[in-house]
This record gives structure tokens, C-alpha cells and sequence, in this order.
């Protein structure tokens, strides 16, 4: 019998922000970033078999969310990697 090697389904994609960068993007605190995952719907992709702490934000998906939330976004904290992976309806839309 021949083994695959399992590749993991979710990785440290180029588009995904820690609650860190999450925090600095929308000036707030990681508290409030949490809150707003626990109770707001903040979508969020949670790694499996990691410690409780390996959250990661899809950029995309948060601006939309924050669109439909009117929570404002500071652009220029936008890591600057990540910025091509933007899309820019979402970017206008919420600064």
C-alpha cells in the first residue's frame, strides 16, 4: 500500500492577516478584534490541530464584512504585501 503525503488544507496564505494585523488595520485592540469574531460574525479560518491562537483573516472576506458592518479600515496599515491581493472596490468602499 502506497502512503500519500497529506498536504494541510489550510496554510499561511499570501491574502491571510493574523488578529495582530487585523488590530492595526482597524485601531483597535485584539480584544475587540476577538469580540467582534465571537459575536459580529468577523470571518476567520481556524487551522486545525493548533493551539487555539492560529486564527487567520482572509483580507477579502473582512473588508466585505466590514463594509457590511461600517467598520472603517486604515489603509495605510494594510500589510504591503498584501495590498495586490485587494480587491479595490473593497478598499474605497470602507476608508
Amino acid at each position: 500500500m502506497v502512503m500519500k503525503q497529506i498536504t494541510p488544507v489550510f496554510t499561511q496564505a499570501p491574502t491571510q492577516l493574523d488578529s495582530n494585523d487585523l488590530a492595526r488595520m482597524f485601531v483597535k485592540s485584539d480584544l475587540t478584534i476577538l469580540n467582534w469574531r465571537k459575536f459580529n460574525g468577523l470571518p476567520h479560518i481556524r487551522i486545525p490541530n493548533t493551539t487555539k491562537y492560529n486564527i487567520r483573516y482572509d483580507i477579502n472576506d473582512v473588508l466585505e464584512w466590514a463594509a457590511d458592518y461600517k467598520k472603517k479600515v486604515d489603509p495605510d496599515m494594510i500589510p504591503k504585501e498584501l495590498i495586490s491581493h485587494v480587491r479595490q472596490d473593497l478598499l474605497k468602499s470602507n476608508t
